[in-house]
């Protein structure tokens, strides 16, 4: 995954704030300074933003419930 896609998909950042703080070199990869936005992380890597580690956000699951007798589908 490109690093500043990695920041905007794990922080409230935009992809074009977290370009912009890529640039200003508020971003470490392993410990170090990255400012190519489109460098490609490898497996495991510890994002720090502004000294905060950034942490892969997990797939989210919904459940609804629908009433008794009420149809949800196209056809019955």
């Amino acid at each position: 995954m490109r690093l500043d896609q990695f920041i905007s998909t794990n922080s409230p950042l935009s992809r074009k704030e977290a370009r912009r703080a890529i640039h200003a070199s508020n971003v470490e990869v392993n410990g170090e300074v990255w400012k190519d936005t489109g460098k490609h992380l490898p497996t495991g890597a510890q994002v720090l933003l502004e000294g905060q580690q950034l942490t892969v956000q997990g797939e989210r699951y919904l459940m609804l419930n629908k009433p008794a007798g009420i149809v949800s589908a196209t056809h019955d």
